[in-house]
């Protein structure tokens, strides 16, 4: 994983993020803890090998639409102002292709272990092999972006243009993942993040919110309890 150095940065500000950036990048960071733990105990569990596989689907959708977003929006508006060369862009895009590749390759083998396509013990061996490289790569990749982006993010770019990628952040998880999201970020995080959460989001949300908890909870007990 390629390591960058900041450049010097205007107005230097200290490095804190919005609140749902915040909130999924604790997210993500706790489940793939989890994630790593269970794929190291699921041999001869049919029942987690089914549920890990269904669990895995919506948390490597929150993965890939956390650095999409970055793609799509932070680091753009970051190379536009200086604070990002070509190089920079480009090993960043590396690495995001790496977490992106070893997601892909996680959910073939939790697929075949789900469905029965293939050698158990070759299988849940090859999945706890890979776990644990995507847990080695996401933490160096999030760490980046608390140790990196976010004070670029602070030094050049102003409260105005933070408050729109925090609302496109927002909308992202609210409209296109809510079902999932949200009660991933409630339950992987406790009770008063899930009661900041359901305080922000529309009426509408927070009664899918409810009504998903307990669907989730006995899905996320099955697949990394």
């Amino acid at each position: 994983m390629t390591d960058l150095a900041p450049k010097p940065a205007p107005n230097p500000a200290p490095p804190t993020a919005t609140d749902f950036e915040t909130l999924v990048r604790r997210a993500i960071v706790v489940s793939i803890h989890r994630l790593r733990r269970a794929a190291h105990r699921s041999a001869g569990n049919d029942r987690r090998h089914v549920a890990l596989d269904r669990w895995f689907a919506g948390f490597a959708a929150e993965v890939r639409g956390h650095l999409e977003l970055a793609q799509s929006g932070l680091l753009p508006m970051l190379a536009a102002r200086g604070a990002l060369d070509e190089r920079a862009l480009d090993a960043i895009a590396a690495d995001h292709g790496w977490v992106d590749h070893l997601l892909g390759e996680l959910g073939d083998a939790l697929g075949v272990l789900a469905f029965a396509f293939g050698d158990e013990a070759t299988w849940s061996a090859r999945s706890a092999t890979i776990a644990d490289e995507l847990d080695l790569v996401v933490g160096g990749v999030l760490a980046r972006e608390v140790r990196l982006l976010v004070p670029l993010a602070l030094s050049y770019l102003d409260a105005d243009e933070r408050a729109e990628l925090e609302r496109i952040r927002r909308r992202d998880l609210v409209v296109h993942r809510a079902p999932f999201s949200l009660a991933w970020l409630g339950e992987t995080l406790g009770d008063a993040t899930e009661a900041r959460i359901l305080a922000g989001v529309p009426g509408p949300v927070r009664l899918m919110m409810r009504t998903r908890r307990r669907a989730y909870a006995r899905t996320v007990d099955a697949a990394l309890a």
